[in-house]
């Protein structure tokens, strides 16, 4: 991706010098000739290499926080289907755990039930107590 960036631009920038240069050529160097700019325009091609060095240092940097970026976006996804997974197992465990302690408190009514009717004909021998 950056080296088609790179190439892009880079593309473009020659298409225009190329088409400038043809153009404008013959003005050019009678302008130069005039002016003595030979210095000057030494002077603007170091600009231009120097910004060309900018821009392409720029694009690295955008580029790399795009790839960044990416990374960050991946994490996430996994964390939301982690938390999903998550949640989906705490319910299972909490129905469960329910399950276990509905069936606790039943046999211990249970147990009480039958240790209160043990006592309960034990000690009135039967039903004579209820006749009574």
């Amino acid at each position: 991706m950056r080296n088609r960036i790179r190439q892009s631009f880079f593309f473009h920038a020659v298409s225009l010098c190329g088409f400038l240069s043809s153009r404008f050529a013959p003005v050019a160097t009678r302008k130069i000739a005039y002016s003595g700019g030979s210095a000057k325009i030494a002077n603007v091609k170091k600009q231009i290499e120097d910004t060309r060095i900018i821009m392409s240092e720029n694009i690295d940097k955008v580029l790399e926080r795009g790839e960044r970026l990416e990374d960050v976006m991946d994490k996430s996804e996994q964390m939301r289907d982690t938390a999903d997974a998550f949640r989906k197992k705490g319910r299972e465990l909490r129905r469960k755990m329910w399950w276990q302690n509905t069936k606790m408190k039943l046999i211990i009514a249970l147990v009480v039930v039958v240790l209160i009717l043990l006592l309960f004909f034990g000690f009135c021998r039967g039903i004579s107590c209820i006749k009574k």
